[in-house]
Formats: structure tokens, sequence, C-alpha cells
């Protein structure tokens, strides 16, 4: 395998492993906020409507996201364009959605309804290690070193 496509190697196998630890994570969470959708109170809220529906965009993309990282680990068709089309249409798209998601959190948090509730509070601290884990993923996604506005 020439260089740049062992190098490429190395960072997908590394960033699939992320995004599968990332995906657990996200059922994690849906789990916390369909117990929270229990509670009549809570699911009235437009702001918690929203984190749902910013996060579910979210997810939809993350799994297509970890689906194509897979598909480049398995197959070894690394390119730029690959890897530009998994990062412009899908790590991208993903990463804006659950940021609006975790603005929305943000405004829950100072809610009296949600910070008195034990499961908000768990979504919240599962929030904090997601966004952790988030960062990871972008920074790896930074090791391919590739300008894809140029291509």
């Amino acid at each position: 395998m020439p260089c740049i496509l062992h190098h490429y190697d190395r960072i997908s196998t590394y960033t699939l492993e992320l995004l599968q630890n990332f995906s657990k994570r996200i059922m994690i969470i849906e789990n916390i906020i369909n117990e929270l959708l229990k509670d009549d109170s809570l699911n009235k809220s437009n702001d918690f409507s929203n984190f749902i529906s910013y996060f579910s965009n979210g997810r939809f993309y993350h799994f297509r996201c970890h689906g194509f990282m897979e598909c480049l680990v398995v197959t070894k068709s690394y390119s730029p364009e690959s890897i530009c089309y998994w990062t412009m249409n899908l790590l991208t798209p993903a990463s804006n959605n659950f940021m609006k998601a975790l603005s929305f959190i943000e405004i829950l948090k100072n809610t009296h309804t949600f910070e008195t509730n034990s499961q908000f509070k768990n979504l919240t601290m599962e929030m904090d290690k997601f966004k952790k884990a988030a960062m990871e993923i972008m920074n790896a996604a930074k090791l391919y070193n590739i300008n894809c506005q140029n291509l």
C-alpha cells in the first residue's frame, strides 16, 4: 500500500473506532430521551422538541457517516475526493445538527421543569460525554489534512 494510503488507513481505522463508540453513546442518549418522553410535562416543551429534532437529524447523518467510513476501511478505497465527500456531506451535517441540539440542552438546563428531573440530569451528563467524543471525531478528521475547498 502506498505511503499516503497507509496514512489514510491508519486515520480511518482510528476514526471508525471513534464512530463506533459514538454510535453506542447515541443509543444511550436515545434511551434517556425515550424515558423523558414518558413525562407529559416535559414533552410539551418546544425547546425539548427542537432538541429531539436536531438530535435525530444528527443521528441520521452520523449513522450514514459511520457506514461510509466503514466502507472506506473495508474497501481501502481512499482518495481525497472520498474523504472530502465523507467530511462535507456526512460529518459536517451530523456535527451541525448535534451542535444545534446541544444549544437546546443549554436552554433546557435553565428551565425549572427540566432542572429538577433526574433523567434530564442523566441526559446532561451523557451529553457532556457526547460533546467530548464528538470533538475527538472532529480532531481525527483533521488528521487527513485535506483541503476540501480545492477539490
